[in-house]
C-alpha cells in the first residue's frame, strides 16, 4: 500500500506582498503573465478605491449661481484628541473647514479659523470648546468646507450652506479610530 505524503498542519503564512511605488506600466505596452495582469488590475482597483474613499472633488453653487469652483478635502484616519488633522484642503474662495457630527442635528465638533483661498496641507482643526460634545472612537463625523459667503471672515449661519453643483450637501464622512 502506497503512503500519501503528509501536508504540514500549520504552514507558515506567505510573505507580505510589497506593491511597487513607481507607476505601473500599461498592460498594452508590456507583456505580462496572468499573475502579473491580476496584480496590475488589483493595484488599479486599490488605487481607485483609495481615491474614492479619501478624495472628494466638488463644485460649490452659491444661491442660484451656476459657477463651479473646484474644491477638495482629504481627512486623515486618526484618533480624536483636542484637534483633528485635515491632510489636504483646497479652497477656491476663503472659508472654513468644519468637522461636525453626522447625525441629523449636525453639531459642530471642530473648525478652523478663517482660511484665505489657497491649497493647504496638514491643517489642525481645533475642537470647539463652546460645547460639551466629545465624540468617541467609532463615531462618524463629517468634514465640510464652508465658503465665507457673507465676507465677514467669521463662521456664521450665513456660511452654513455648503452644496455642490446639484444642490447636494458636500461632506467627507470618516470614523474616529481607537487604539
Amino acid at each position: 500500500m502506497e503512503e500519501t505524503p503528509q501536508l504540514p498542519v500549520n504552514p507558515s503564512p506567505p510573505p507580505p506582498v510589497t506593491l511597487p511605488l513607481e507607476p505601473v506600466a500599461s498592460p498594452s505596452t508590456v507583456a505580462t503573465t496572468s499573475s502579473e495582469h491580476f496584480l496590475h488590475g488589483w493595484v488599479a482597483k486599490l488605487s481607485l478605491g483609495i481615491v474614492i474613499a479619501f478624495v472628494l472633488v466638488f463644485g460649490f453653487s452659491v444661491g442660484y449661481s451656476m459657477s463651479v469652483r473646484k474644491n477638495s478635502l482629504v481627512i486623515a484616519n486618526q484618533p480624536y484628541s483636542l484637534a483633528l488633522m485635515v491632510k489636504r484642503a483646497t479652497l477656491s474662495r476663503g472659508g472654513f473647514v468644519v468637522i461636525r457630527t453626522a447625525s441629523r442635528t449636525l453639531q459642530v465638533v471642530a473648525k478652523t479659523e478663517y482660511l484665505p483661498a489657497d491649497e493647504y496641507n496638514d491643517i489642525p482643526v481645533d475642537r470647539d470648546r463652546n460645547n460639551n460634545l466629545t465624540p468617541r472612537a467609532g463615531d462618524t463625523l463629517v468634514a465640510v468646507i464652508f465658503e465665507d459667503t457673507d465676507g465677514d471672515f467669521q463662521f456664521t449661519q450665513a456660511d452654513a450652506v455648503a452644496k455642490d453643483f446639484f444642490g447636494n450637501p458636500i461632506s467627507v464622512p470618516f470614523k474616529i479610530r481607537s487604539f
